[in-house]
């Protein structure tokens, strides 16, 4: 085991400390402390990263509690955690309202020329995002529309992976570097009220990941128009889980072509008792997909033999009604003893 003895006053002072060695230093943790030992040029480099901040980020970093050199060794002891909320995605919007961008001078090119410049960088596939109502001659055409766009510059963390968001939204800040303003929060925000330049890393974050959030980018930049509306269904309390797998749409803000046949499926649908509603606001008109019906699309004389006597069905009664010689194979099987 490492045993630091030159600095045993101030190991004294903190309490037990787990060691790990990495790279060529020693870290060790010690409850609200974290502390770095190692040769004193390096531990001063890992110092300057914390020194050389801007003043208005230093809350969000930890707070250098003291820095000891001994012979050719140096103890760098600092706070576990810095700024903290238990919102991940509040602390993030509040790193760059906070931040002293400065802004470059604004450039026009194709958004399909845009995207390819943001990291990640991958195919700019189209597809997948049929599923949010953008077709792919749709979309040959926004991404060949113009933007301009006001980049700014800063401070950014690289890129925000799960592992550095922690527990009460605290987001390890170390290792901070100049870059372009939106590139490392694009998966923890929100495109609605971001600036341009915000919106567009979201939108390359977002291209291959959320369909959702793609729609939302592009209505945003004003791409395309605002065809969402906001989704409410009502059920019995005991199948009401099950909802978003009946109608395939869940509450909240929805495209308006999924709320549409979401009212359709819903349409005369009662399940325990209750029915199931679908309200929208603003309020779109029910569509009935034909795919909906069609796996039981039968004749309907199959249905009834005497169908032209004057029998009549709508069409979820078309649906789901038994046919007639199935109807009086099941009776004959139940029917009670003489």
């Amino acid at each position: 085991m490492f045993e630091p003895t030159l600095f045993q006053h101030n190991l004294n002072q903190i309490g037990p400390v787990d060691w790990k060695y990495k790279g060529k230093i020693w870290i060790g943790f010690s409850g609200q402390h974290i502390l770095r030992l190692g040769n004193k040029k390096d531990i001063a480099k890992e110092k300057m990263r914390l020194d050389n901040i801007p003043v208005a980020l230093k809350e969000f970093a930890p707070e250098i509690l003291s820095f000891s050199i001994e012979q050719d060794l140096a103890l760098l002891i600092e706070t576990n955690m810095g700024k903290r909320h238990p919102q991940a995605d509040t602390l993030v919007q509040q790193w760059i309202d906070q931040q002293p961008w400065h802004r470059l001078p604004a450039k026009t090119q194709s958004l399909h020329k845009w995207l390819k410049e943001i990291p990640p960088h991958s195919k700019i596939r189209r597809n997948h995002l049929k599923s949010v109502g953008l077709k792919k001659q749709l979309l040959d055409k926004i991404l060949q529309t113009d933007l301009t766009v006001d980049l700014h510059e800063g401070w950014i963390h690289g890129a925000l992976l799960p592992r550095r968001v922690r527990a009460l939204g605290f987001i390890c800040w170390r290792g901070l570097k100049k870059g372009n303003r939106g590139v490392d929060i694009a998966a923890y925000v929100t495109p609605h009220g971001q600036p341009t330049d915000i919106v567009l890393h979201i939108l390359k974050w977002a291209w291959n990941k959320d369909p959702q959030k793609v729609h939302d980018c592009l209505v945003e930049l004003g791409l395309i128009p605002d065809k969402t509306t906001t989704v409410v269904i009502t059920a019995h309390p005991a199948i009401k889980r099950y909802t978003p797998n009946i109608l395939a749409i869940t509450e909240g803000i929805q495209p308006v072509h999924k709320a549409k046949l979401a009212l359709g499926k819903a349409k005369n649908m009662t399940l325990a008792g209750m029915p199931i509603t679908v309200t929208c606001n603003p309020r779109v008109t029910a569509k009935t997909p034909s795919s909906f019906f069609l796996p039981r699309n039968r004749k309907p004389t199959r249905l009834f033999s005497k169908w032209e006597h004057g029998i009549q069905l709508d069409q979820q009664g078309k649906y789901s009604v038994t046919p007639e010689q199935e109807a009086l194979q099941i009776a004959q099987k139940l029917k009670a003893p003489h």
